[in-house]
């Protein structure tokens, strides 16, 4: 049917086309080659500036801060004093059964060594021997430089250090401290972002050959993900240059992980609607521009939503999270225009071949999978209460998860998937030396007022005695240090940099500032805490303007939304459950909670747009239940796969052996998996189904009043698909009904055919019961059009005139008479389709019956089957797209009324423009099958 129904639209004007004009700019003929060639430069030059990003990271903790933070002033205030770009490693020398004069006299010529290392400027200290005689431990100071490339040169400078060591003589030498610790996170991040970006692409590369089953047609969507990727980490390194924005290792992993995945997301969805126009039109151009035209507003309303959660995190006082939100949105942004627009150039370029082994052609059945979600939805719409019901408090059992994971902050030595020689070097450490040692606590403030801060630090519980140490006052400044008796990265330590602050704080116009690594983590912490209360809210209010936008409702974005904030609850308390039990992690970053739930919220959101806004375009023509079974059946596919593209790209975190990664890509991806299977299926669709027309209050489509546009009468009253006779307000089955509009819709150029997913029902799993038809709206009764109320009322390219003035000769299709037989004698129409698949009077009967029970979609995946046996058979004879088609000839009937049901059905689906062609093609094809099928047969 699609190929010569939607004919009809192919070699038509630009502006007679239901495409706009915006739709047709990336697909054009010869646009499609400016797209192209504008893309390809700008990721071009985009490309070098890209690999620059890493030089300009700041992975600095301190540089996270915002600049009122205690720690940021000591920071900046420092440089007369200290450099504060200076990382301190500390060397740690053990011999369990006691150190030797040899080994004092190595540590001493390593002092020599170590000084001519390059990027060591200030003076090595030490050795310093431990009380117990078992340990030395030396303070190397390391430049890291103005920018993040000397944190890159960490992990190099640390393996300088240890190439000094001699394995086998039983003195163990590790590397700690800030450079120490530091060079094992820039270790764990080194070649990171290509190893996980190859590892996104093959988790794309792979559910793509399963979505498409093509050996081609996957290198365009993945092709245009690296140019977006491209163009985005070039964007964003031009900023951060400029000064602009700060970007981490875990932004530029994560903005990566964006583009793969909510770009593949958004390919799909296009891919999935142009596979779909390629059948109805002939030209790919004029099918692309269709599928942009229907599938951008959701496409663009999702991008929308996503960018703007993640603008949400420019909130945090945190510079590290707050200048996240910029790079993502920049990521998610350049995704989207890069896949609405270079995408559908290059499926253009390459036409159908790119589908094989499969090709849409044109006036092709569609062989999409239907089956799994309208059984899905026909099961919630059994006991939708109980079941929203029952999966709200599973859901929130899961969520009951977060009471056994603290957010608090990880210890250095917890930070890391695998025990890391820092963190080794930290123990030895603690074991003989106080464990603040090579990370002091710093305090900065007025000169005039030095001895007295550095008396009351001296007197604070946490601070070893006699280890305070003053500089000579500069410009006024007094800068005061002491090392701490707990790990520095410890809540012990925290604990200590409270009570520290609370008394030199005391001291008068002495104007304290208390920093030092200690004090990073806790205002790291505070910041957070702060962070989680302030952009948490602001999400939430943000994406519920936008749902209340696009919905025009109150009711559905509160309970959309409290779906969504449900299923974070759920995947992170599940992600809780597997932290603290099988990976055995002592908690989680202070980041995570927030960082998981924007990312939930944005992309959780993201899915129930795409269903509840086809959900409430099939209730204003059908009712919201059944507006919401279709709505699930058309949209679970697509959905789903691209669940399961950005749950995958984000899996792909969980190989970074860093706990804050591994954290973030597990919850997400979690979330994101129960979001799209049940969250979205189960939960929001029984929702809507038990709140009904309820759920749009106060949009006039929650009163009662109102009446779903394939169920008003367009004279009298009576419904239409009514019986004929049948009184004003009598009872159809669901879905039943053309709109009104039809005839208004004829009078212009006729619009494509829209996706229709249908069941995947066994034929041999049917009984029908005995045809009880309902009949269409005869020709030229208002509300079907005649063949000549359109400008063009034929099925083909040919229109009406042309067919009578052509005079061609009748086609008629081929006797099978045992087929007839069988169905004569009252033979199962299952059997028979089964045996005679070409056979297009089975699939009629077929889809009689199905609609007569109120299975609508069922009865128009069965005649449409019938339809496309009986025209492939038509064309077998000599049939050429026109021409009458005699409805006396009994093996013709079969095939018309398969064409007469299918525009029943779409006319109950809300595809008016479809069924004013089916009809129209019925009428130019066979009057007297028309006239026949008009009214009720007997």
């Amino acid at each position: 049917m699609d190929g010569d129904m939607a004919g009809g639209s192919v070699g038509t004007a630009s502006g007679a086309s239901g495409a706009g004009k915006l739709a047709r700019f990336p697909c054009g003929p010869k646009t499609k080659y400016v797209v192209i060639l504008f893309w390809v430069i700008f990721a071009a030059c985009m490309g070098p500036l890209a690999g620059k990003l890493g030089d300009v990271q700041e992975n600095d903790a301190v540089n996270w801060l915002p600049g009122s933070a205690e720690s940021t002033q000591v920071y900046k205030a420092m440089e007369g004093f200290n450099n504060p770009n200076e990382a301190m490693a500390v060397v740690v020398y053990e011999r369990r059964e006691g150190l030797t004069d040899a080994d004092r006299e190595r540590a001493r010529n390593d002092v020599a060594s170590f000084a001519e290392i390059e990027g060591v400027e200030a003076e090595v200290q030490g050795p310093f021997e431990s009380a117990d005689g078992q340990a030395l431990q030396m303070l190397v100071p390391y430049d890291m430089g103005e920018k993040g490339d000397g944190w890159k040169k960490l992990p190099g400078f640390v393996e300088e250090i240890k190439s000094f060591d001699q394995p086998g003589d039983g003195l163990l030498v590790h590397v700690t401290g800030p450079a120490g610790f530091n060079g094992d996170f820039a270790d764990a991040f080194e070649g990171t972002e290509g190893a996980v970006l190859l590892a996104a692409m093959c988790v794309v590369i792979v559910i793509l050959l399963i979505t498409y089953r093509s050996p081609v047609l996957w290198l365009l969507p993945v092709l245009s993900a690296l140019a977006a990727l491209s163009v985005a980490l070039g964007m964003i390194y031009l900023l951060a240059d400029g000064g602009a924005i700060t970007v981490t290792a875990q932004a530029q992993i994560i903005a990566a992980i964006l583009v793969f995945g909510a770009g593949t997301d958004y390919a799909l969805l296009l891919v999935a609607r142009y596979r779909e126009e390629l059948r109805r039109h002939e030209d790919r151009h004029e099918a692309m521009a269709f599928a942009l035209h229907r599938a951008g507003p959701a496409v663009f309303a999702s991008g929308v939503t996503v960018i703007l959660g993640m603008l949400c995190l420019s909130f945090a006082d945190m510079n590290s999270t707050s200048s996240m939100g910029p790079v993502l949105a920049i990521s998610i942004g350049v995704g989207l225009c890069v896949m609405m627009t270079l995408l559908p150039a290059f499926l253009v370029l390459g036409g159908r071949w790119m589908f094989w082994p499969t090709h849409p052609n044109f006036g092709t059945e569609d062989p999409s999978e239907r089956g799994v979600w309208a059984k899905v939805a026909n099961v919630v719409a059994t006991k939708p209460r109980p079941i929203w019901i029952g999966t709200s408090l599973a859901l929130g059992a899961l969520a009951l998860g977060v009471t056994q994971l603290s957010a608090s902050g990880l210890a250095f030595e917890d930070s890391f998937t695998k025990t890391q020689d820092s963190v080794v070097g930290a123990r030895a450490l603690q074991a003989h030396f106080p464990a603040g040692s090579g990370d002091p606590v710093i305090v900065m403030g007025n000169g005039g007022k030095s001895q007295e801060m550095a008396d009351v630090l001296g007197g604070v519980p946490g601070i070893v005695e006699g280890s305070v140490v003053q500089a000579p006052v500069q410009n006024g400044l007094a800068y005061i240090e002491a090392t701490l008796e707990d790990p520095p990265d410890s809540k012990a330590a925290k604990r200590t940099i409270e009570r520290v602050r609370d008394a030199v704080h005391q001291v008068d116009e002495g104007n304290a500032h208390v920093g030092g690594s200690t004090a990073v983590a806790l205002d790291t912490q505070d910041a957070s805490s702060r962070d989680n209360k302030v952009v948490i809210p602001i999400t939430l209010a943000v994406v519920f303007l936008i749902l209340i936008g696009l919905l025009r409702s109150l009711l559905a974005p509160i309970l959309l939304l409290a779906t969504v904030v449900l299923s974070f609850a759920a995947a992170f308390g599940l992600s809780s459950l597997v932290f603290t039990g099988p990976l055995n992690y002592a908690g989680a970053d202070a980041g995570l909670p927030l960082m998981a739930f924007v990312f939930l919220v944005a992309l959780g959101i993201d899915y129930n747009i795409f269903l509840m806004t086809r959900v409430q375009e099939e209730a204003r023509q059908h009712g919201t239940r059944r507006g919401a079974i279709i709505g699930l059946t058309a949209t679970g596919g697509v959905i789903t796969s691209a669940g399961l593209v950005l749950a995958g790209t984000f899996a792909v975190m969980c190989a970074i052996p860093m706990v804050f990664m591994v954290e973030i890509g597990f919850v997400v991806a979690v979330g994101v998996i129960i979001d799209t299977f049940i969250v979205r299926s189960v939960l929001v669709t029984a929702l809507a189904l038990d709140f009904d027309r309820h759920i749009w209050w106060p949009n006039k489509m929650g009163k009662a009043d109102y009446v779903p546009t394939a169920r008003r009468s367009p004279e009298d009253g009576a419904p239409v698909g009514a019986p004929a006779g049948a009184p004003a307000g009598a009872p159809v089955p669901a879905l039943v009904g053309i709109a009104a509009a039809a005839a208004a819709a004829a009078a212009a150029t006729p619009a494509a055919l829209t996706e229709v997913t249908t069941p995947d029902t066994p034929a041999e799993a049917v009984t029908p019961p005995p045809v009880v038809p309902v009949s269409a709206p005869a020709a030229g009764s208002g509300a079907v059009p005649s063949p000549s109320s359109g400008r063009n009322g034929t099925m083909g390219r040919v229109t009406t005139h042309e067919n009578l003035l052509a005079g061609p000769p009748a086609t008629l299709l081929p006797e099978l008479p045992e087929a007839r037989d069988l169905m004569d004698s009252g033979t199962d129409a299952t059997e028979v389709a089964a045996q005679f698949p070409d056979y297009s009077r089975a699939w009629a009967t077929l889809a009689d019956a199905a609609y007569t029970r109120g299975s609508v979609v069922e009865s128009y995946a069965y005649a449409r089957t019938g339809y496309h046996r009986g025209l492939d058979a038509l064309r077998r004879n000599g049939w050429r797209g026109h021409g009458p088609v005699p409805w006396e000839h009994e093996p013709n009937q079969g095939f018309l009324r398969s064409l007469h049901a299918l525009g029943r059905a779409a006319a109950a689906i809300g595809e008016e423009a479809e069924a004013q062609r089916c009809f129209s093609f019925l009428a130019e094809s066979s009057q007297a099958a028309a006239d026949a099928l008009a009214a009720p047969r007997s």
